[in-house]
């Protein structure tokens, strides 16, 4: 009866592994495309909170509790996201006041930036929406997307990830981590440089919307373990987007002037 329980829990332990089939990187790229097909374009309300991982001990250095937060609420921001696959991106990141501060631009494969408030300057890795690039119809757009994210797709593996096991697509540092059923990204890491140093960043996405269970409202960033920004979207409609387009490049039409395009950004740099 003892080596009958060992056996069954064994063979349970197992079972997410052994329903799970290897698969080709191109393939895992096309089943992630369908999985996303249904969601063409979106409007985001996001709030961000910016937590400060070096409060108490430099990232150097090893903690035994890593789960100890301090946010840094002066560096905090909000987020309008406009999105319409393949064609463009828009983001404008305001302050609590709804102050504009940044705009970012997406065209195609080029991508531009601006700051408009002298006091608080943004890269594009601040203001980038991560999830974003798995939205899309095409191979190309979704290698091109992670790739420029630091992730390149180039081999897929199955690993256990927490109580379950997914495809990874990518090197153990730079990856997409896939559920296997839904194939539904569930997990992002990627190798940061800080100061000369690397350190591996993971983000989280959590909290699906219901109504396409396709977007995630609430992602996390975490540098070697320790919180570093968090994402809530607190508003998502997938209507009149062209509408939402069209306010918004009235509304900043003597900025696009100053974006600065560039054909290939790496944000692992």
């Amino acid at each position: 009866m003892k080596y009958r329980l060992i056996l069954f829990f064994l063979l349970v332990s197992l079972s997410g592994a052994l329903h799970a089939k290897v698969i080709e990187p191109d393939t895992l790229l096309s089943k992630i495309i369908e999985n996303y097909r249904p969601v063409y374009s979106f409007d985001l309300q996001v709030k961000v909170k910016v937590f400060n991982p070096e409060a108490f001990v430099p990232l150097e250095e090893i903690v035994e509790d890593d789960k100890i937060t301090f946010e840094d609420k002066e560096k905090g921001f909000l987020q309008h996201i406009i999105f319409m696959r393949d064609e463009y991106i828009f983001i404008e990141t305001l302050d609590f006041e709804n102050k504009p501060l940044h705009l970012f631009l997406q065209e195609g494969f080029k991508k531009g930036s601006v700051n408009i408030q002298d006091q608080r300057f943004f890269h594009f890795e601040d203001v980038f929406f991560p999830y974003i690039v798995l939205f899309t119809k095409f191979n190309r757009f979704l290698t091109w997307g992670l790739e420029s994210l630091g992730i390149s797709p180039i081999k897929a593996n199955i690993v256990k990830h927490g109580n379950i096991y997914a495809y990874q697509l990518g090197t153990p540092e730079n990856n997409i981590i896939v559920d296997q059923d839904k194939f539904l990204v569930i997990e992002m890491n990627r190798t940061i440089n800080i100061r000369g140093r690397d350190y591996p960043l993971k983000i989280t996405f959590d909290r699906w919307d219901q109504k396409r269970n396709r977007i995630p409202r609430l992602i996390r960033f975490y540098i070697k373990s320790r919180l570093f920004k968090e994402l809530k979207v607190n508003q998502i409609i997938y209507r009149g987007i062209r509408t939402s387009a069209e306010a918004f490049s009235s509304k900043y039409k003597y900025y696009f002037p100053a974006l600065k395009f560039s054909e290939t950004i790496n944000f692992s740099q």
